[in-house]
């Protein structure tokens, strides 16, 4: 993805990855941490949790109003067809860069809509891709300065998806302390009842709000309060809101509902867990990581649309619709011979089962 740009799609049913990052000797001073947010939602967020039924409507209705967003909002974007092999398994390996194999797409606004659905069906989107329709660059530059430390000062533990499988993909090729990514935000803490957070932390640092409760912050934010701490996040959070509020807004206002109809604040087990969202909860799980060449993966328990944003160094050249780059530049489709298409910048975002079709072209979005 190219800095500044956000990519939107549904993380529970598109596979996808990013390819690795440039030299850190390349990147200029205070960008090395080439930091990104995942926002998504999770099924037990929202109390579904063993309610397939319920999760499968709302997952697709918040498609349906996303799509449609889309449609009347983003009036420059190009949209491609693809066909989508929805029993496609993830991919084995990490997705490396090839030159000889990728390609990037020219247009600044794109999206790939379901060849086999049309472009008219309800659910037709499956990715959209804005080069600078991501944070604003204040904001950008705020999350840069801010979260700076993960390039070298951090400690990564996360060790998500230990055993591969054919719909969780293959995040286990990296292993503990490799996935250099950290969870923010809530989430379901029933597998931590025996061990709450107040078991071994003073009453000074984490309060109780509802000893039955099913969600919490996770602990990150009550170890390192400095770095994680709702103070710390609250302004990059509120700006992510806003641009995910006015990238789909009738699909984020039925997230915000759905998520108030859940009761999400009086299920939090501690205090400080209201303070690890945004105000409207639609940021309520975040992966913020920092250079991270994640493996291709299914986010299986996720409901609704995925955002990624890329706040890395660089800038738009908006004269002659390029991007401006501190390294070489790289793509985010497959297989087109085409000089003329917008080199659109490293760590793309792929989806896995993607088949673009065009004017006497093929492309395989990887």
């Amino acid at each position: 993805m190219a800095p500044g740009a956000v990519a939107l799609f549904a993380g529970a049913t598109l596979c996808h990855c990013t390819t690795g990052h440039h030299e850190k000797a390349q990147r200029k001073p205070q960008c090395e941490a080439h930091i990104s947010f995942a926002v998504q939602t999770p099924a037990t967020v929202l109390g579904l949790g063993g309610q397939p039924a319920k999760r499968h409507e709302l997952h697709n209705r918040l498609l349906e109003l996303g799509t449609n967003d889309l449609r009347e909002r983003w009036h420059d974007a190009v949209w491609l067809p693809v066909w989508h092999f929805r029993d496609k398994p993830s991919p084995h390996a990490r997705l490396d860069y090839s030159e000889s194999e990728m390609c990037v797409l020219r247009w600044r606004r794109i999206v790939l809509y379901d060849a086999e659905l049309g472009r008219d069906h309800p659910r037709a989107a499956l990715v959209a891709y804005s080069v600078d329709g991501g944070l604003p660059p204040a904001a950008a530059s705020h999350a840069r300065s801010h979260f700076g430390f993960l390039a070298k000062e951090w400690q990564f533990v996360l060790h998500r998806h230990n055993n591969e499988t054919e719909r969780s993909g293959c995040l286990h090729l990296d292993g503990r302390g490799e996935q250099r990514m950290e969870m923010l935000g809530v989430h379901d803490r029933r597998r931590n009842t025996f061990q709450p957070p107040d078991k071994t932390r003073s009453p000074s640092v984490v309060k109780v709000a509802n000893r039955k409760a099913d969600l919490d912050a996770y602990v990150v934010h009550m170890d390192s309060p400095a770095q994680f701490g709702g103070a710390a996040l609250k302004p990059t959070w509120e700006s992510i809101s806003a641009r995910m509020r006015d990238l789909m807004p009738s699909s984020m206002d039925k997230l915000k509902e759905a998520l108030e109809k859940a009761h999400v604040r009086e299920r939090l087990y501690t205090t400080l867990a209201g303070g690890v969202v945004s105000d409207d909860l639609i940021v309520n799980n975040v992966g913020v990581s920092s250079e991270y060449q994640s493996p291709p993966h299914f986010d299986v328990g996720d409901v609704g649309w995925t955002c990624a944003f890329a706040v890395k160094c660089g800038e738009i050249d908006h004269d002659h619709s390029e991007i401006k780059q501190d390294h070489s530049e790289i793509g985010s489709s497959h297989g087109v011979d085409n000089g003329e298409w917008l080199r659109a910048g490293a760590d793309a975002s792929f989806a896995s089962g993607l088949t673009a079709i065009g004017n006497h072209e093929r492309c395989r979005v990887v």
